[in-house]
């Protein structure tokens, strides 16, 4: 073989190499970007489900409702003040997941954090007020009268009963309920649930997710 030819070979083996090596970028860049998102903690409803009307009172003795709701990504967990242990765990997880938006105006605003008083008789709106705003001044809690309360947590899947302690002492009681943290959409439908245990890291990921990905009629 000449000079000549092994140096057109040598060239076109040269050109082949670089469109390879280009089109391999191409196709990992194509795959990493193309790929469905993976939820990292979620649990998505197979199908959004409207709440039927409900009122509640918040921590500003103001009703709660169904259009407080709409506009707003809304996270809702069960609970009352009294709760010696989950309770303040989950909310200085949402007050994680809180913080870790704060940078991103457009995330920020879209989401809303709501604790659920599962506790009437002893978490009144002010007492409610002091409590959730210790975690985070933007949280919102809400309670109502226990029949309120149940249709309401009967709508999202997260149960709670009274578990009397010394019959003697009628405030001396502890609430068991569900530490599941349930999601409606904007639209003011049940969407999602994250189960326990919260990641926060985890849960802002699908958070994300939802705010700027999912498109819902």
């Amino acid at each position: 073989m000449t000079t000549k030819n092994q140096t057109s070979l040598g060239k076109f083996v040269l050109v082949i190499t670089i469109i390879a090596l280009v089109f391999s970028i191409a196709l990992s860049l194509w795959v990493k970007y193309n790929q469905p998102f993976q939820l990292q903690a979620a649990t998505i409803w197979p199908q959004s489900v409207t709440l039927a009307p409900f009122s509640l009172t918040n921590d500003q003795n103001q009703s709660f409702t169904n259009e407080n709701i709409k506009n707003k990504w809304t996270l809702f967990f069960f609970g009352y003040t009294n709760c010696p242990d989950v309770c303040p765990t989950v909310l200085h997880t949402l007050n994680t997941i809180a913080q870790t938006f704060k940078e991103t105006s457009d995330i920020y605003q879209k989401i809303q954090y709501v604790f659920v008083s599962v506790d009437p008789s002893r978490d009144t709106p002010q007492v409610l007020n002091k409590y959730v705003h210790y975690f985070n001044k933007e949280f919102i809690g809400v309670t109502g009268s226990i029949s309120e309360l149940q249709q309401f947590s009967m709508q999202m899947s997260v149960p709670f009963g009274k578990i009397v302690g010394n019959p003697d002492k009628e405030k001396n009681y502890q609430v068991d309920h569900g530490s599941s943290v349930v999601v409606t959409n904007p639209q003011g439908q049940k969407f999602a649930v994250f189960g326990s245990p919260h990641d926060a890291l985890k849960i802002s990921s699908d958070l994300k997710y939802f705010v700027t990905s999912i498109v819902e009629n």
